[in-house]
This record gives structure tokens, C-alpha cells and sequence, in this order.
């Protein structure tokens, strides 16, 4: 998600957003365990993008003066 588009949210759809992407993210750990050191590409691909929306999102709270 686009900086710019975090800054037109408020912080309560910023933190449903981010619990979104963390709940997102367990699913995808999980998967990457099930297939152990045969982890798909777009699995991890997928890991990448929501560590750095997660971060984003963070960031912006952060900034903001909010609480995650």
C-alpha cells in the first residue's frame, strides 16, 4: 500500500488495517513451515510484502504519535 494512501486512513482503520496484515502474516509463517526448505516463491514473496506493510503501517502510527 502506497505511503500516500496511509495518510488519507485514520488511525483506528490503520490499526484494523495492521491486524489485518499481521493475521495475514502468521497464515503465510504457517504455510512456509509446512513446506519446510521447499518454501514456494510466491510464499515468500508474499512474507516480504506483508513484513514491509506491516512496517509501513507501523511507521505512519508511529509518526502520527499513535499506538500500534
Amino acid at each position: 500500500m502506497a505511503a500516500d494512501t496511509l495518510e488519507h486512513l485514520d488511525d483506528e482503520a490503520l490499526r484494523e488495517l495492521l491486524k489485518t496484515y499481521r493475521a495475514n502474516l502468521r497464515h503465510l509463517e504457517l504455510q512456509k513451515a509446512q513446506y519446510g526448505a521447499l518454501v514456494p516463491l510466491h510464499i515468500v514473496n508474499q512474507i516480504a510484502n506483508t513484513e514491509k506493510e506491516i512496517h509501513q503501517i507501523e511507521a505512519e502510527l508511529q509518526q502520527r504519535g499513535a499506538a500500534p
